[in-house]
């Protein structure tokens, strides 16, 4: 979920991460993203998530979590290259149906799962960077949108249904 919420990017994105393309920095985490999205296009270049070290809060560290995951998982992985895999035996890379399903129960802390999907987290993401002051450019950027793209503006700047209560809020609002 921290992943999702940082990149903006979607499930078919993070299924096809590989363990070579990631360069851990010293300020941040680099991943690229090497095969082929649903965005590819002649001249176009490849996603590149950036996962800034939030040393402040290391709790909501999307990149400290991510090196965590990989020490946890390594000696289950054996030669798999793909970044997530099954948490059962045999453990196997998993698709992007499995990732959105795992982001989905992860958005069950207050969230209306009948009215939003484990795809959500990207019009989340992008609409809560929008409402901060982030650029548009930026978030196109990140989000992996062309300069032109009209997507953000008609599909994604959506309002942001804010509880006191649920889980999200409380850590967003920090």
């Amino acid at each position: 979920m921290l992943l999702a919420l940082v990149t903006a990017h979607r499930a078919q994105t993070f299924s096809l991460i590989e363990l070579p393309n990631i360069d851990i920095l010293d300020n941040k985490v680099e991943i690229r993203i090497t095969k082929l999205i649903k965005t590819s296009a002649p001249g176009r270049p490849q996603p590149l998530l950036v996962l800034p070290f939030f040393r402040e809060h290391p709790m909501l560290c999307a990149a400290k979590t991510l090196i965590i995951y990989l020490r946890q998982t390594e000696p289950l992985r054996g030669d798999i290259k793909s970044l997530f895999i099954s948490f059962q035996r045999p453990h196997r890379a998993v698709g992007s149906e499995t990732i959105s399903r795992w982001i989905k129960c992860v958005s069950k802390s207050g969230i209306d799962v009948n009215q939003f999907s484990g795809h959500s987290s990207r019009h989340a993401a992008t609409s809560k960077a929008f409402k901060k002051g982030v650029p548009l450019e930026i978030i196109r950027n990140t989000a992996g949108w062309t300069k032109s793209s009209e997507v953000f503006a008609k599909f994604y700047n959506k309002q942001i249904i804010e509880s006191e209560h649920t889980f999200a809020s409380a850590v967003l609002n920090l």
